[in-house]
């Protein structure tokens, strides 16, 4: 449960990457086997991820990292053409009956902690996934024409230690660098953040459409998107708060939003909506939060070649001569004319202008030239090389074959 109080201030997580960020005893994974929730106490952050064109029931992925391929070939779910519907939901707990068949209309046992709920069509892009421990999953999807990775994550409270928190951003910073570099990378989860909607510090990490005011969770997730070059989703939207509000507080004295969605700055613009969906109910006091992706591609802009004049011809007497007949005759007429201080702009341009027709007209721009890297002589030895080897192949004798090949060889 996010918490709105804080007992004491605790010392500030310094997010400053590796080598900083390193383990001391390394991260225990959890068992490779599908394990029961015994504790329903124990929160259970769902995720569901749905190809626009399909409408299917889920598959759940439960089991520890190992590659799924179905039918024996990868189907991509977003591209450039195509659109990816991502959700991301605070259950509580999935151990109490029907929450497995509200959430993904299917049955069956789960792994504790986190899990992520695939439809049909999606589990077809499923390239690998592996359980980190009981707050953290990673998948990777077969997406066009990058991979998407997906870090499912479930954040300790504010009220948490601090070696607490600070375990989980090293797990969180030790799971990211395991994703290549070119993935269009995504973090969802319940990360007990609230952000707010001042971004001065971080107006490369956020928005200006965020909910509250910044707690000390809130600082550590801006400080890790800026680090990595990451965007917090929710807070880049206009909508109305009752489609921000990811929490509602015991007795519905407040709400926040502390559930978010952050993704890679690169790929920012593929991010097209992320809603908080209030109609959807598994008896949870969080709501679900959607994501929109259509991937969209960096425009490649042509490099602008600049044109030189051909000044070399200046060289020439009578070039030179004609040059500044014309600059004569077209200068005097802009020195007779008074030039206020109002006007120094306008009559530079003007300046600019003329010097620019002229020399063009008079000298033209400087071609140019790509010299060969092949000389003439070389060629005309190339050629004299493919005449001896027309004669040897259209020669009968032995004995002018044998002197043919010298002259060759040679």
């Amino acid at each position: 449960m996010a918490g709105n109080h804080s007992r004491g201030r605790q010392p500030r997580l310094q997010i400053r990457g590796p080598p900083s960020w390193r383990f001391s005893k390394g991260v225990i994974s959890p068992s490779r086997e599908n394990c029961m929730v015994t504790d329903t106490s124990t929160r259970s952050i769902s995720s569901f991820l749905e190809a626009s064109e399909y409408q299917q029931p889920s598959a759940r992925m439960n089991a520890a990292s190992e590659s799924q391929q179905e039918d024996g070939r990868m189907r991509s779910i977003l591209s450039t053409r195509t659109k990816l519907k991502i959700g991301f939901w605070n259950v509580l707990t999935m151990y109490e009956t029907g929450k497995q068949a509200q959430l993904a209309e299917k049955n069956g046992r789960h792994h504790e902690g986190v899990a992520i709920n695939l439809s049909k069509a999606a589990a077809k892009s499923l390239i690998e996934y592996h359980p980190v421990n009981e707050r953290m999953m990673r998948a990777r999807l077969d997406t066009k024409p990058i991979k998407t990775s997906i870090i499912q994550v479930c954040s300790p409270t504010n009220e948490a230690e601090y070696e607490t928190k600070q375990d989980f951003y090293e797990a969180l910073q030790a799971e990211l660098e395991k994703i290549p570099k070119h993935d269009l990378t995504i973090i969802m989860g319940d990360f007990n953040a609230k952000i707010g909607q001042d971004n001065i510090r971080y107006d490369r990490v956020m928005g200006k459409y965020g909910c509250g005011t910044m707690n000390e969770n809130g600082e550590h997730l801006a400080e890790f998107c800026g680090y990595n070059n990451f965007v917090i989703g929710g807070t880049l939207f206009p909508h109305k708060d009752i489609h921000k509000l990811t929490w509602i507080s015991p007795g519905r004295r407040g709400k926040n939003q502390i559930d978010h969605i952050v993704i890679n700055g690169k790929w920012r613009r593929s991010l097209r909506d992320v809603r908080v969906r209030r109609g959807a109910d598994v008896g949870s006091d969080h709501h679900l939060v959607t994501a929109d992706f259509k991937l969209t591609l960096m425009k490649t802009i042509p490099k602008y070649s600049w044109k030189r004049f051909d000044v070399g011809k200046l060289s020439d007497t009578k070039t030179k001569q004609d040059f500044r007949l014309e600059l004569r005759n077209r200068f005097s007429i802009l020195q007779a004319s008074d030039i206020d201080e109002e006007q120094i702009d306008e009559h530079w341009l003007k300046v600019k202008d003329k010097f620019s027709n002229r020399s063009e007209k008079v000298i033209g721009f400087k071609k140019q030239i790509h010299k060969e890297w092949i000389t003439r002589g070389t060629w005309k030895l190339i050629d004299s090389r493919k005449e001896l080897k027309k004669r040897l192949c259209n020669t009968h004798s032995e004995r002018i074959k044998e002197k043919l090949r010298e002259q060759y060889s040679d």
